[in-house]
């Protein structure tokens, strides 16, 4: 079955739930409402330890979304939207398995748990053929699919025909 993700209005929803292992705004912070916007925090709100701007990028077909979070604690998430290989391999108590991916910059990709999406519509492009660093991962968009790395060279290549994690 194919989970058909909705494009969310505001980066806050996106936001909080982004990667599970993240830790949330600071007390009061409000997150801003455009995509590859900063979290921004009240005045006199004390910052996070791992708080950092998060980037959208998606691929020219729309099919592959990602968001970069930077700081301390970087992470990249891919979600696809299409059915993949992992689907139905795990059960979550929350959201689907399979159609999001998730690294840190020296930590081995995996496919997670997810009940929002990172597939904004609004998210620069990163066309094929090219290349892009974000922190400590590189993306490459080619036709054939999305290869990202991170510092220590695991990461995936994503496409509709195959998803491969390394």
């Amino acid at each position: 079955m194919i989970v058909r993700h909705r494009t969310l209005n505001t980066i806050g929803l996106v936001l909080l739930p982004l990667l599970v292992a993240l830790p949330t705004l600071p007390a009061g912070a409000a997150p801003t409402a455009q995509a590859g916007a900063a979290p921004t925090a009240r005045a006199g709100a004390a910052p996070t330890a791992r708080a950092g701007a998060v980037k959208f990028f998606r691929t020219p077909s729309g099919s592959i979304g990602c968001a970069y979070l930077s700081g301390s604690g970087s992470d990249l998430r891919c979600d696809v939207r299409f059915s993949t290989r992992f689907q139905g391999k795990h059960k979550c108590t929350e959201g689907d398995y399979g159609q999001s991916f998730s690294m840190t910059a020296r930590g081995r990709a995996a496919p997670r748990c997810a009940s929002d999406t990172v597939l904004m519509t609004t998210s620069p492009v990163l066309a094929y053929g090219h290349t892009r660093r974000y922190g400590a991962f590189t993306c490459t968009s080619k036709k054939s699919g999305l290869t990202c790395r991170n510092s220590r060279r695991h990461g995936w290549t994503l496409s509709r025909q195959s998803q491969r994690l390394f």
